[in-house]
């Protein structure tokens, strides 16, 4: 009996594989044989396969929330020395730096959050300086127009100037809500601050008490 093909031989070798447990030595010697006869690929262990580690995220990705600088500080307590951040401004942006060079994910959020101030800026200017001068030139041409034809519908139609004011409001409130939660994030970011100073204080009085009375000790 042969065992290179082992599909063919199913049932023979299930047959054998009863009589052994039964206690049959012959067909024990029979399947010790058979298995000292079968290639290597078909008595090896299954391929495992280790599983594939997760992508490091790139260091422009934003930490998740739990992880963010204003959930995790300030700590309370530090393995080493505590280093204290300083509140700095990227053009009126503030932000916490901690060492030089700044993180990369913190540049990419600064560098996203002046695009959008720099942009409102040019919506601003455009609706003021572009869009109000010709809304006000329609308004007038619209005038004439009246009242020459003395449309009954047109008192009903919002003024060229009026639509235009409205967009600048828009922007006005976007802006102002901008700049509010910039200053909050201010105010919450002293606060950090303040909170690891008197931390680092704390710590410091409690080495030096330690040292104290490991020299008293001596």
């Amino acid at each position: 009996m042969s065992i290179l093909n082992p599909t063919k031989l199913l049932p023979q070798i299930l047959d054998l594989l009863d009589a052994s447990v039964g206690g049959n030595s012959e067909s024990t010697a029979i399947i010790t044989s058979l298995l000292a006869e079968t290639p290597p690929y078909f008595t090896r262990s299954p391929w495992t396969y280790a599983p594939k580690s997760k992508p490091r995220p790139p260091s422009s990705a934003c930490p998740p929330a739990k992880e963010s600088m204003l959930t995790i500080r300030p700590r309370s307590s530090v393995p080493c020395t505590r280093h204290i951040p300083v509140i700095a401004s990227a053009n009126g942006l503030p932000f916490l730096r901690f060492k030089k060079p700044q993180p990369a994910n913190l540049s990419r959020v600064l560098n996203q959050k002046l695009d959008a101030r720099n942009k409102g800026f040019d919506r601003r200017n455009m609706l003021q300086n572009y869009w109000m001068p010709l809304a006000a030139h329609e308004d007038a041409w619209d005038e004439i127009l009246h009242s020459h034809i003395r449309l009954d519908s047109w008192c009903l139609e919002p003024a060229w100037a009026d639509t235009v004011q409205k967009a600048l409001q828009d922007e006005k409130m976007l802006y102002d809500q901008r700049m509010l939660k910039d200053r909050r994030l201010a105010q919450k970011l002293q606060e950090i601050v303040d909170q690891e100073i008197e931390f680092a204080r704390l710590e410091k009085s409690h080495r030096v008490a330690v040292e104290k009375k490991s020299m008293e000790s001596v």
